[in-house]
Order: structure tokens, then C-alpha cells, then sequence
């Protein structure tokens, strides 16, 4: 669709915790689509971080391993969350460079050499169990990705607060016409609600870092 409408390339950002990581990025890493996605802690990587040489070419080390071993490159870092109780917040973020593992057969995936960034941000005192996300937007810093990162809590905050009360779940019939009639609709409504708030975001949400270039 990209390519067909001449659409501009955006990142997708979505939470793949209960999804096949693997097969994401490598279907959308062959469309050289930019992806940044919330994994499991337990999703297998093979590790490929020169500043990790005890674990580097581990295969199948899972994301939270990765991220444990890598705690020398966490830098503390400020973001604004947009969801519930919006507001600057606080917290530790690591990375370290991966990869993905062969397929089960040995057969290598099409993305299997591709270099991929493992990012995991502890917030407050939750050091022990980071949002764990796994990137392919390696030239940016990990910091400047946070931005990213809030634009799921901004859907979920949306849904309950705007979509539902748009009928956005009020759909009953049977047919796909009716449901796509239905969502455009719900979907303008939605629109309409957000532009015409007085306490409408306007702009992108933000982050800080401590780091420059970030």
C-alpha cells in the first residue's frame, strides 16, 4: 500500500509481545518498512554487540538476557507519557545490537544477518522488568526513539476515551460493507471529537535525554 499510493514511509510502532517477532521483521524488513515493537522478554536473539563480547554470537538468548547483560549502557532519560495521567516521567534505558536467529529448520530467514537494536526502558523502580522493544531504525539513537515508544499508551487513552464514546465498538451486523460504512464513520466522528477539544495535544509528544544528538 505503501508503494502503490506513493505513500511517505512512517514507522510502524506496535506492541508484538503476543505475535511471531521473528516473522515480523522479517516480513516488513523485506519491505524495508522502519519498524519499532514492544517483544517479549523471552523472544530469542542472537547477540552481535562488540561492546557484549562474553554473549556475542550467543544464539537463541532471550530479549530479557540480552538486555540484563547489556545494563552498562543504561543512561538515564526523561519522556513525556501521553496516556492516563499525563506527564514528564523517568527511568533507565539500555540497547544492545542483535540479530534474529536462524528458523527452526536452519534455514536462514531473509532478515536473519540484518542488524537489529534491542531497547529496554525501566521506569522508576521497576528496574527489573523493562519494557523490552526490538528496532531496525539502527541509525538513531535509542533515546530519540522514546517519542515513538508513548504513541502506543496515546491509542489505548484514545480508545477508552474518544472511540468508545464514538459508537467505535457499536457495530452489530454481518456484512464487511456495513462494518466499513461503520468504522468511517465512527473513525470521522472520532476526528471531529479530537480537532474540536479545547484540550486537544497539538503537537508530536516529546522526550529528553541526557545524552546530546539524542
Amino acid at each position: 500500500m505503501v508503494t502503490e499510493w506513493a505513500m511517505p514511509v512512517r514507522p510502524v510502532v506496535l506492541d508484538a509481545c503476543s505475535l511471531n517477532a521473528a516473522r515480523l521483521f522479517d516480513r516488513l524488513g523485506r519491505k524495508d518498512i522502519p519498524l519499532l515493537a514492544r517483544v517479549d522478554p523471552s523472544v530469542p536473539l542472537v547477540v552481535n554487540d562488540p561492546a557484549l563480547t562474553g554473549h556475542r554470537g550467543s544464539t537463541g538468548m532471550p530479549a530479557c538476557e540480552v538486555i540484563r547483560a547489556a545494563s552498562g549502557t543504561r543512561q538515564p532519560v526523561r519522556w513525556r507519557h501521553n496516556g492516563r495521567g499525563a506527564g514528564m516521567r523517568s527511568g533507565l534505558l539500555a540497547s544492545a545490537a542483535v540479530k534474529l536467529p536462524p528458523g527452526r529448520s536452519g534455514r536462514l530467514r531473509s532478515g536473519h544477518g540484518r542488524r537489529l537494536v534491542l531497547i529496554g526502558l525501566a521506569e522508576g523502580r521497576q528496574q527489573d522488568a523493562p519494557q523490552l522493544w526490538l528496532t531496525n531504525l539502527t541509525g538513531h539513537q535509542p533515546a530519540s526513539l522514546l517519542t515513538l515508544f508513548t504513541l502506543l499508551d496515546r491509542v489505548v487513552y484514545d480508545y477508552f476515551e474518544v472511540a468508545k464514546n464514538v459508537g467505535i465498538e457499536d457495530y452489530v451486523g454481518r456484512s464487511f460493507d456495513g462494518w466499513h460504512r461503520h468504522m468511517t464513520l465512527a473513525s470521522a466522528a472520532h476526528a471531529v471529537a479530537v480537532l474540536s477539544s479545547p484540550g486537544r495535544v497539538r503537537n508530536v509528544p516529546t522526550c529528553e535525554a541526557t545524552e546530546p544528538g539524542t
